[in-house]
């Protein structure tokens, strides 16, 4: 292997893993069912149900809430209660 192609997986592969690796981190599972919003273009056209166990992803928290998002849909809010720790 040539020091470009080696280069080049220093630079690509590495930080790609390490970013898989924290965004796993950030995954919780729902306590209770949470109303998810629907959103096209802006704007929320519906909702629908996560049942418990369903995992998200945490994206932040000011104490009461947190704002997570489920696969690559839109950021909500759900209460500090309803995910795991």
């Amino acid at each position: 292997m040539n020091l470009g192609k080696l280069l080049l997986l220093a630079v690509v592969v590495v930080p790609v893993t390490a970013f898989s690796q924290i965004q796993e981190v950030n995954k919780v599972q729902l306590l209770t069912q949470i109303d998810a919003p629907i959103i096209a273009d802006g704007r929320q056209i519906g909702s629908m149900k996560l049942p418990p166990g369903s995992s998200v992803t945490v994206i932040s928290s000011d104490g009461r809430n947190v704002m997570v998002r489920r696969g690559e849909g839109a950021p909500f809010p759900v209460p500090v209660s309803a995910i795991s720790p």
